[in-house]
C-alpha cells in the first residue's frame, strides 16, 4: 500500500448548485486536494470520484440538450 492513506468521500450537493454549473469530476477533486495541500508534490496525492450522477442527467439539469453539448461548452463555473 505504500505511504499513502485513502479517504472515500461522499458529497451531497443541492440540485440548484448543479443547475449553476457544479459537476464534481476527478480533475475538480484533484484541484480541491491540491488547494488544501499547496506544498504537496503531485506524486504525494491523488483524487478520484467513486460515483456521480449520470452525465446526461447533469447536462439536462444545467440546461443542455445532452452531455456532448455540455462538454463542448464547458463554461460552468465549477467545471475544470
Amino acid at each position: 500500500m505504500g505511504n499513502k492513506l485513502k479517504w472515500t468521500v461522499e458529497f451531497e450537493v443541492d440540485k440548484s448548485w448543479v443547475e449553476d454549473g457544479f459537476d464534481l469530476t476527478n480533475e475538480f477533486a484533484q484541484n480541491m486536494i491540491e488547494s488544501a495541500l499547496p506544498f504537496a508534490y503531485s506524486d504525494e496525492l491523488s483524487a478520484k470520484v467513486i460515483s456521480s450522477p449520470n452525465e446526461e442527467e447533469i447536462a439536462k439539469i444545467q440546461g443542455y440538450e445532452n452531455a456532448a453539448e455540455m462538454k463542448k461548452e464547458n463554461v460552468g463555473i465549477y467545471k475544470l
